[in-house]
Order: structure tokens, then C-alpha cells, then sequence
């Protein structure tokens, strides 16, 4: 049978871990980059490239 630490607080689903610190967080930072989207470029093993461009769809 273990025996449980009495030092560290029980962690529940609703708690922060302190980790995870968003003090200096901005909110919608980077909103517009995501709006305007993203290129992905895969260079393929035979040696052709194939070019994405990934965007946001309008309602999403």
C-alpha cells in the first residue's frame, strides 16, 4: 500500500497546474496569421516537392 504525500495538494480537473502560467499570455496574438493560413512544403523521396497552402474556412 502506498503511502499518499501530505505536502502536494490533490489535483483535480478544474486546478492549474503551475506549469502552465498565462500571466503574461495575449489574447488573439496570433489571430490573423491563422486567419491568412499556412503554406506546407513536403519534399517527396524521388525528389518532386508538393506544395500546400492550408486556410480558414469562412463560418469555422
Amino acid at each position: 500500500m502506498n503511502k499518499v504525500n501530505s505536502e502536494q495538494p490533490e489535483i483535480t480537473d478544474n486546478d492549474m497546474l503551475p506549469e502552465y502560467d498565462f500571466t503574461d499570455g495575449v489574447r488573439g496574438k496570433h489571430y490573423q496569421a491563422y486567419r491568412r493560413g499556412h503554406t506546407v512544403t513536403i519534399d517527396q523521396a524521388d525528389g518532386t516537392t508538393v506544395v500546400q497552402h492550408f486556410t480558414l474556412k469562412m463560418g469555422q
